[in-house]
C-alpha cells in the first residue's frame, strides 16, 4: 500500500506514477510495477509529455527484461526509442539503445547486439557514468561469448569508477567469472575474497542472485565443483526470494 502514497498528492502526475513503478520494480513487485508503468504512460500521453511516455515505455521494457522476457522487452524499448527520436530526446534514445543491446544479448542475437552497442557508444558521452555502465554491459557480453581475457580487462578498468556497494559487488563477481574462464587464478582469488566479504555484509543488494551465479561460473571454470554447486544453490535461493525468473 505504501507504494501508492506518492501519487495521493497528485493522482494525475505521470512523474509520480513513474517513481512508484520504478520503486516497485526494484522491490521485485513486478505486477504492481507493470500497472504503474502503464498508468504513467497513460497520464503522460494525456498530458502530451513525450519524455514521460518514452520513459514509461523504457520502464516496461526493462521490467520484461528483468523477468527474462526479452521479446516483450525489445518491443517496449523499441516503442520508447521511437518516442525519443520523434522528440529528439538523445539522452532517452541512448537509454533505449542500451536496453536494446541488453535485449539482444539476452536473446542471443549477436548481430543486433553489435548494432545497438555501436549506436549506444555513438550517443553516450565518453567518460560519463553511463559510458562506464555501458562498458560493464559490453564486457559482460564479451564474457558470454567466451572472450574471457578481453572481458576481464574491461571489468578491471571499470571497477575503479564504480563506488556504490551493490554495483561493485556485481562487477567483482564478473571479474571472478571472467578470471575463472581465462584461467587467471590470482585475479580470481583476489576478487573472490572481496565478493565473499560483500555478500557476508549484505551489500550486494538487488544483484545478490547474479553475484552468486557469477561466482559459480568462475568456480566451475577452474574445476571447483563443490564451490560451484554451493554458489548455484545460493543463486537459486536468492532469485526465488526476489521473484526473479532469469538471473543471468
Amino acid at each position: 500500500a505504501y507504494l501508492h502514497l506518492s501519487t495521493l498528492a497528485d493522482p494525475d502526475s505521470a512523474d509520480a506514477a513513474l517513481r512508484v513503478a520504478i520503486m516497485a520494480r526494484r522491490l521485485s513487485e513486478y505486477k504492481a510495477a507493470e500497472v504503474w508503468f502503464e498508468s504513467a504512460r497513460r497520464l503522460a500521453r494525456k498530458g502530451r509529455d513525450v519524455r514521460g511516455v518514452a520513459l514509461a515505455e523504457l520502464g516496461l521494457g526493462v521490467l520484461w527484461m528483468r523477468r527474462g522476457e526479452f521479446r516483450r522487452g525489445r518491443r517496449f524499448n523499441l516503442l520508447g526509442l521511437k518516442s525519443a527520436q520523434r522528440a529528439a530526446l538523445r539522452d532517452v534514445e541512448a537509454s533505449a539503445r542500451w536496453n536494446l543491446f541488453g535485449c539482444a544479448v539476452g536473446s542471443g542475437d549477436s548481430r543486433e547486439a553489435w548494432i545497438q552497442l555501436g549506436e549506444a557508444v555513438r550517443i553516450i558521452e565518453r567518460g560519463s557514468a553511463r559510458f562506464v555502465n555501458l562498458s560493464h554491459d559490453a564486457a559482460y557480453w564479451l564474457m558470454t561469448q567466451g572472450l574471457f581475457k578481453e572481458a576481464l580487462t574491461v571489468f578491471s578498468a571499470v571497477l575503479p569508477h564504480v563506488h556504490a556497494a551493490p554495483a561493485r559487488a556485481l562487477i567483482l563477481s564478473n571479474i571472478v567469472r571472467s578470471a575463472g574462464g581465462a584461467g587467471e587464478r590470482a585475479a580470481y582469488e583476489s576478487a573472490l575474497m572481496e565478493v565473499q566479504d560483500a555478500v557476508e555484509r549484505g551489500s550486494s543488494g538487488e544483484y545478490v542472485a547474479n553475484v552468486h551465479l557469477n561466482v559459480g561460473y568462475g568456480a566451475w571454470a577452474l574445476g571447483h565443483v563443490e564451490a560451484a554447486d554451493q554458489a548455484a544453490s545460493a543463486a537459486l535461493a536468492a532469485a526465488t526470494a526476489r521473484n526473479e525468473v532469469d538471473t543471468g
